[in-house]
């Protein structure tokens, strides 16, 4: 069922399981796009811990040094009190800097609903990106949405029809694999191989 939406005017599409379901739970039809929901209900921007990969090092640097420190200073210095404290500070140093080596940031993924194709939701978009941005070479989430919607639409693309009725697109070139639902959402985009593709 399509329907145009009240907020931005673009045509949207409720599937025949989405209509049910507002149906069985006797809720009215969605007067907006799933885009224009989010939004409203501020689900585009989702917060997400971080690693701060300067802490780690620092913390596997120090681990490192005092396990070294240690090996080789133990026939020598096996009873000596300042020796102690400093395997005591680096322990600490180290435990510190692993616990604050995460920080927890804002993401805003507000642009999932500027394309022509998006995500089903901010969340979706920014695990598949994490999960899968560095073997596609993206640096960013919305780098990520945007070589999925070129494969889409790449004259050299392949496609077809999933055992769950979505649609896969492969560009043998590359390997470069979008799926894509039948409510135009995109699922995911990877590498893989044409055999992969094929048993899809």
């Amino acid at each position: 069922m399509k329907r145009t939406c009240v907020d931005c005017g673009k045509a949207f599409e409720i599937t025949p399981s989405e209509e049910q379901f507002y149906r069985s739970k006797g809720y009215n039809l969605p007067k907006r796009c799933k885009a224009c929901r989010d939004n409203r209900n501020g689900k585009n921007i989702i917060t997400v811990k971080e690693n701060r990969p300067i802490l780690i090092n620092i913390s596997i640097t120090l681990i490192a040094a005092t396990i070294a420190f240690a090996f080789f200073t133990k026939d020598t210095l096996n009873n000596n009190t300042s020796v102690i404290i400093c395997y005591i500070v680096s322990a600490i140093l180290s435990l510190l800097c692993l616990i604050f080596s995460r920080k927890t940031i804002e993401v805003d993924l507000s642009f999932n609903s500027k394309y022509k194709y998006g995500f089903y939701d901010a969340e979706s978009l920014y695990t598949h990106y994490k999960k899968h941005g560095r073997e596609t070479k993206c640096k960013s989430a919305e780098e990520y949405l945007i070589k999925a919607i070129n494969v889409i639409e790449n004259r050299n693309a392949i496609h077809k029809q999933t055992v769950d009725d979505d649609t896969a697109y492969y560009i043998a070139q590359t390997g470069e694999f979008v799926v894509v639902s039948p409510a135009k959402y995109i699922r995911t985009y990877y590498r893989t191989n044409y055999t992969y593709y094929l048993k899809q």
